[in-house]
């Protein structure tokens, strides 16, 4: 029997909304996967013990960046960070000179001890930053999924520079109110670095929260490595209270 015109159209306009749902459907499903596909990018690229603290100078430096400001060109052991071991300067990206700033990707550049927390760490290596007790390994994980960076600005001489911290992107719209209630800066400190918070929410005075950076390998002007014998016994300090094993990703 020939359907009614009233009933083809009645069946056109069921076909066209179950067509729109399905489009909707596979819309969510793209944007899962590529949401998906986004936070999990990062955890293709596996981590692993670059070698002993002895051997640093054969596995230290080996990054993109060669040309950044001598007081940063280097690797770091971190004290009062945990269970951070060390931050890898070589990995810094977007180095601009007329603005003097660069970027860090925390999940790159810095070295964690994997099966650390925060609270194992004591004396000369006691916490002296908001930390949880998450091991090194989780931390760096979580760090690599948040896409964590650090943007250091510096003043003209090199002797301060203000951090802020990103998620995700550094246009991601949150980032804005993270770096209104966020306030960090490094400041040159015997060859190394200070790093101190300041109290949310005006930033206007300094926190209790401090972390310092002591050098470990520096780039000399000719582009080859000093060992500073004072940090890398420091570094090997800190890994021994630790678990003893660390990675780099």
């Amino acid at each position: 029997l020939a359907s009614s015109p009233r009933s083809l159209a009645t069946l056109s306009r069921r076909r066209a909304r179950l067509t729109a749902s399905q489009l909707a459907n596979m819309d969510s499903r793209l944007i899962l996967i590529g949401l998906a596909a986004f936070l999990a990018a990062p955890l293709l690229r596996p981590c692993s013990s670059p070698g002993s603290l002895d051997s640093i100078a054969s596995w230290a430096m080996k990054g993109p960046a060669k040309d950044l400001p001598a007081g940063v060109n280097g690797v770091f052991v971190l004290r009062g960070q945990n269970p951070a071991l060390l931050v890898d300067f070589s990995y810094a990206h977007s180095y601009d000179p007329a603005t003097r700033s660069f970027t860090v990707d925390a999940g790159r550049a810095m070295l964690f001890d994997t099966g650390a927390v925060a609270s194992q760490f004591k004396g000369e290596f006691q916490s002296t930053t908001p930390s949880t007790d998450f091991t090194g390994k989780v931390l760096s994980l979580v760090m690599r999924v948040m896409r964590l960076s650090l943007k250091f600005e510096f003043n003209e001489n090199y002797s301060v520079a203000t951090i802020f911290p990103s998620m995700f992107s550094p246009y991601f719209p949150v980032n804005y109110i993270f770096h209104q209630l966020v306030k960090e800066k490094a400041v040159a400190h015997k060859g190394g670095w200070k790093r101190v918070n300041f109290v949310p929410a005006k930033n206007m005075t300094a926190s209790d929260a401090f972390a310092f950076m002591v050098p470990v390998v520096t780039r000399k002007p000719d582009g080859s490595l000093k060992i500073n014998s004072d940090g890398l016994k420091m570094a090997k300090r800190k890994l021994a209270m630790g678990s003893g094993a660390f990675a780099q990703c």
